[in-house]
């Protein structure tokens, strides 16, 4: 999952770089960077992946308890204030993915985009140590 989580970031810097500016892709694409690094971190929690009518996956309410959770910032050693971005991000998805208004590019700051960088890199640190 960590490998889908930095595709996703790469991704979304794609989709604003290169004269192509799509934002409401690219907020879409950091909202999974986040979801996949999160997916990764259950598992190295030993949570088990629930099952929803015999698909095993974790749907998006369950995955925002699970990393507005304190469990997630502690462990990760993430700043207090990280649920903010974390919001952030969320609304920004549901804007791009289901609102008639799009994301506009300077919604995806570059502090967001290291926010998703930072998760990924503590996530990546905790599930590669033993």
């Amino acid at each position: 999952m960590i490998a889908k989580a930095r595709g996703n970031v790469e991704a979304a810097r794609m989709l604003l770089g290169l004269g192509w500016r799509f934002p409401d892709a690219a907020a879409n694409r950091l909202y999974y960077a986040v979801y996949h690094a999160g997916w990764a971190f259950l598992r190295k929690c030993d949570r088990e992946v629930p099952d929803h009518e015999g698909r095993r996956y974790f749907r998006h309410d369950e995955m925002k308890d699970y990393l507005d959770a304190e469990e997630f910032q502690s462990k990760l050693g993430l700043d207090p204030n990280w649920t903010e971005d974390w919001a952030e991000l969320r609304n920004l998805r549901v804007k791009a993915d289901y609102r008639q208004d799009s994301v506009r590019d300077d919604d995806l700051s570059e502090s967001l985009f290291g926010f998703v960088d930072e998760v990924i890199r503590k996530v990546s640190r905790m599930t590669t140590s033993s």
